[in-house]
């Protein structure tokens, strides 16, 4: 019963430890050319995604003359 309750506590302080790593976040301002890459990949990205048809108007359908 003893040993159920060590390994009990010696769980519980490993569970509550956690990995230790502290995420840390970048908080520094981009700038223009960072922006201007980030929207090309964008771009390239949506353009895969919608196979080519990303931003572009549709077709317009046949209607009554």
């Amino acid at each position: 019963m003893r040993n159920y309750f060590l390994i009990a506590l010696v769980g519980a302080a490993l569970g509550l430890s956690g990995c230790g790593a502290k995420t840390t976040i970048n908080t520094t301002p981009l700038t223009d050319e960072q922006k201007r890459q980030i929207a090309e990949e964008d771009k390239r990205t949506a353009d895969e995604e919608s196979g080519g048809t990303a931003g572009k108007a549709p077709p317009k359908k046949g209607g009554k003359k």
